[in-house]
Order: structure tokens, then sequence, then C-alpha cells
């Protein structure tokens, strides 16, 4: 998928979450709030080789539990992108969600590399604010 599609797509959908959470009346200032860093990536449902993806998500949603404690799996969505001719290309995927106490992108792209080759893996990262985490 075409990274500049998919980033303003996505950086809009997350900008209005951003505004929500900075919101009047929103307490993010909590005693124990804590610093998070958010990784929000996609999976293709069919690999560039035709293959499915879907094989592989037991063993991703294993590696997350152990790298970050947990995940959120947003389902399957779809997007789309512009190719080199101009047409539109329509692409389902997996949408995960991580949130860590630190940035794990790396960790998760090369995770993503070896196990659902593509030429290039969507991922975001961005820092938030966990009011009422846990043990802080």
């Amino acid at each position: 998928m075409n990274r500049r599609v998919r980033f303003v797509a996505l950086s809009a959908l997350f900008l209005c979450a951003a505004l929500v959470l900075r919101a009047p009346g929103v307490c993010l200032a909590e005693e124990n709030a804590a610093p998070v860093t958010v990784h929000f990536f996609l999976v293709p449902a069919v690999l560039p080789d035709g293959s499915d993806s879907s094989p592989g998500l037991p063993a991703l949603r294993l590696f997350l539990a152990k790298l970050a404690g947990g995940y959120t799996e947003l389902g399957a969505g779809s997007g789309g992108y512009l190719d080199e001719k101009g047409e539109l290309v329509k692409e389902d995927n997996h949408a995960f969600l991580v949130s860590a106490d630190k940035d794990l992108s790396k960790d998760i792209r090369s995770y993503l590399e070896k196990n659902f080759p593509q030429s290039m893996h969507y991922i975001l990262v961005w820092k938030a604010v966990w009011p009422g985490m846990p043990g802080k």
C-alpha cells in the first residue's frame, strides 16, 4: 500500500484521537499516570506471494504478548492506494495496537519482516499517557 495514502488516512484518525485525549475535562495528570509508547501496525491479509497471512497470526499474538505483555487486535480492515499506473489498489489487512513503556518498533518490524515478508511494513509509533496504569 502506498505509504503516503496510509500515512494521511491514519494520521487523520490518530490526530482526532489525540485531540479527544487532550480535550478539557479529560484528566491526564493523574497521580499514577504513566507515559507509554503506542505502536499501530498492519499485517496484510494476503502476502505478496499470494499466501494467506492468517496461519502466522497465532505466533504473532504470542510474540506480542511476550514482548509487550499484551496486544489489542483491532481486526480485519482494508485500505487502498494508487499504484504506479494511477489505479486504485485495495488491500485487506489485520490491524494491531501495542503499548509499552518503550519503543518496540524495531522488534516488531524485525518480526514482521521475517514472518510476513513484503516490500514495506506499515508501523506508526507515538507517545501517549496511560492514566491509572497499574503498578505506577
